[in-house]
């Protein structure tokens, strides 16, 4: 219930709707999810500020996907569990369509060998020299092997195979070695076969076939399937002194055995015999193939309630063991790859040590060995104490006090004697006095006595008339009365 309403405002519309929650814009959109499944958060964006003149944030737009396509879009247990009615529809409504439903165990790499084996056994198995490269380049990471890799990869015959791996064997022993356990006969021009009619060494038309179908990835299995069978119809309905022979169609370079169209060198000769080139391109290149090719084009497939039930038992959902962090969508690039950061540092090359063991080549995460175990007691916690040249190891030694200077003049004189010198002042028996006289408390002039270690430090000087020396510091003093002095130290020989 609407019970005032102001029309009259001091600020231009903003566009700006607070009260519009994700919920709402699910189902305004719900429909066009159901359509595209692969309609982003921005495009939901767009619409609402074109058709609705109402600015949201990109946040709730992409709540509101994630929940309109979690009402259209069914689990990964029910995709699986309608795979046999969907192959049933596919070759119903696709005369003479072949499909098979293939499980790979992932065994490193070699699931996929197996599998390509199995299915296609006639088909020509080749690596990507990128790939080969960028593997090659973890020992050698220096520009300078680069040109020699590619005249290698690109050599269209033996010999010339022979001629760039013999120069990469002046240059660098090892770096051929390795290139040449790399096995050239899957990514070298020289030694493919004329059967595939292909002389590419990288696999860039698989990775632009991946990237066309980056966002039906994220789909459920049947509904991936169907975008990407949708993408491909769209595609097709819309729809290069050597010894040439002209007979056998070859030529010495390779070119055109490998292409299947006239090299330079073979269209040279055809022009000099007055003869048409294009008699001479292969079959495969005809216009009458071409149409033969696309001829029966993939054809529509009906609605799921329209699928004949087969009755089979529903296949499981594979295991999956959700990684941490975000996931990626793109392919992860080699350091030497990315155009904007071409100054990118890798760990590559780095030697790590394990924190359990002890042990290089592996982290704490993967150790399996014994946990390294420091023999001898624990050392303390804090900063280690220094140690002196004199063996000590207390960095709190009490620091003696500054002489004055007529002090220092006097302790120059050495008394070599235990006997006293002669003083001015006058002498008197000091057995007496010092057995009956009560110690003192060195009171004199000026700051009165410490306290705690600075009172215990204090030392003792005998009391009495004459000159003493101490037995455990061997100090001369020279008493009179309550007024005593140092005036030397006495050396024992």
């Amino acid at each position: 219930m609407v019970k005032a309403y102001e029309d009259i405002h001091s600020h231009l519309p903003t566009g700006r709707v607070r009260m519009l929650k994700q919920g709402t814009i699910e189902k305004l959109f719900k429909e066009e999810a159901r359509r595209r499944p692969e309609i982003r958060s921005t495009d939901i964006k767009d619409e609402l500020m074109h058709q609705y003149n109402v600015s949201v944030s990109i946040y709730k737009c992409r709540k509101a996907r994630r929940i309109a396509l979690d009402m259209v879009l069914e689990t990964q247990k029910q995709q699986f569990a309608k795979l046999w009615d969907y192959e049933a529809e596919l070759k119903r409504s696709n005369n003479n369509c072949s499909t098979e439903i293939v499980t790979v165990e992932k065994d490193g790499r070699q699931g996929l060998k197996i599998v390509l084996a199995t299915i296609l056994p006639n088909a020509e198995h080749r690596n990507c020299a990128r790939h080969v490269y960028a593997n090659w380049k973890k020992t050698y990471n220096n520009e300078d092997y680069r040109p020699f890799f590619c005249n290698v990869a690109y050599s269209r015959t033996v010999p010339e195979y022979d001629s760039q791996m013999a120069e990469l064997r002046a240059f660098d022993r090892e770096a051929h070695d390795d290139l040449k356990a790399a096995g050239p006969n899957s990514w070298c021009r020289a030694f493919f076969s004329n059967t595939a009619h292909s002389d590419n060494v990288c696999n860039n038309l698989s990775e632009s076939f991946n990237r066309t179908i980056r966002k039906a990835r994220e789909l459920p299995l049947i509904n991936m399937l169907e975008t990407i069978r949708r993408q491909a119809m769209t595609r097709i309905s819309r729809s290069c002194s050597f010894e040439v022979s002209l007979r056998l169609k070859t030529c010495v370079c390779r070119e055109w055995d490998l292409t299947g169209i006239p090299c330079s060198h073979a269209v040279r000769v055809i022009n000099d015999n007055n003869h048409d080139s294009a008699n001479y391109v292969d079959y495969y290149y005809k216009r009458q193939v071409w149409i033969e090719t696309y001829r029966n084009n993939i054809k529509p497939v009906n609605g799921e309630i329209f699928w004949q039930k087969t009755g089979k038992d529903p296949i499981g959902v594979p295991g999956y063991r959700k990684m941490s962090g975000r996931p990626k969508k793109n392919r992860i690039k080699a350091a030497h790859e990315s155009p904007t950061k071409p100054n990118r540092v890798t760990r590559d090359g780095r030697t790590i040590t394990c924190g359990n063991c002890r042990k290089v080549g592996h982290n704490r995460l993967t150790c399996k060995n014994a946990a390294y175990v420091v023999e001898g007691p624990k050392r303390k916690r804090g900063r280690p104490w220094k140690i002196y040249a004199d063996g000590e190891t207390n960095p709190k030694q009490p620091k003696r006090q500054k002489k004055t200077q007529s002090q220092s003049s006097i302790n120059t004189h050495v008394v070599t004697s235990s006997c006293p010198e002669a003083s001015t002042r006058p002498s008197s028996s000091i057995s007496t006095d010092a057995a009956t006289r009560p110690p003192s408390t060195g009171c004199g002039r000026g700051r009165p006595p410490g306290k705690g270690q600075a009172q215990a430090r204090r030392e003792v000087v005998p009391r009495g008339h004459g000159v003493y020396i101490s037995p455990f510091t061997n100090r001369v003093f020279e008493v009179y009365g309550e007024i005593s002095r140092v005036i030397g130290s006495s050396s024992k020989e």
